[in-house]
């Protein structure tokens, strides 16, 4: 059995830390270096349609910040050699620490849900679009976040049902693999849709509160 990798671990509140985190292309770029493994930034620039200088310069905030490193590796993606780069330490997934009592970190922490939640409902709405201009029915993603008022026993059985989605995507995310290795992209929140436009997942933080805690 390979051995678990311990998760990448920032604090919101280094300034190259936040830095890093605070661009959703950076987290995208993180998130897909978590979940696919090594690319060149040849690789990265492609798959997200962006130029080399600009995927470039993510990667270097990110390496900046001890969250991305490279391979030792090189590979041929354009007219010379390349290096690759991978999440530090080859981690799989990544940590971050929030004090709960800090007035910075907990806006910073609400700044950044925010905007991976916009990110996550615009790759909704573009794979759902992407469904219906391939002949789907857009039936397979699902959508539902709505503020509901419900008998109490509505809502403990809601409460139990989403503690066990929870679960099983806890679950999921320990046996997680690649598309290579017969792996289905899915955008997981309160909505799930099939990844059929390539956004693929931002990084997926583990959320510690350890206020005195360094990585």
């Amino acid at each position: 059995m390979p051995q678990q990798q311990d998760p990448i671990t920032l604090d919101i509140e280094r300034p190259n830390h936040w830095a890093a985190i605070q661009s959703i292309p950076r987290m995208a770029v993180l998130g897909r270096l978590l979940s696919e493994g090594p690319h060149t930034i040849t690789e990265l620039a492609a798959h997200f349609g962006r130029s080399h200088q600009s995927m470039a310069y993510h990667v270097r905030v990110l390496e900046s910040a001890g969250l991305v490193e490279e391979t030792g590796e090189e590979r041929v993606t354009g007219k010379r050699p390349a290096a690759e780069f991978c999440a530090a330490l080859g981690a799989k997934k990544a940590r971050i620490y929030v004090n709960p009592t800090s007035e910075l970190g907990m806006h910073r922490f609400r700044a950044n849900v925010l905007a991976v939640a916009r990110y996550a409902n615009d790759a909704f709405v573009e794979n759902v679009e992407a469904d219906l201009e391939q002949g789907g029915s857009g039936e397979g993603a699902m959508l539902n976040c709505a503020m509901m008022t419900v008998p109490a026993a509505d809502a403990a059985r809601i409460e139990r049902l989403m503690r066990e989605v929870s679960d099983v995507i806890d679950a999921a995310r320990q046996r997680s693999c690649s598309a290579a290795e017969g792996g289905v992209p899915l955008l997981a929140g309160l909505w799930l849709a099939r990844d059929l436009v390539g956004r693929g997942p931002v990084a997926d933080f583990e959320l510690t509160h350890a206020p005195n805690a360094k990585p």
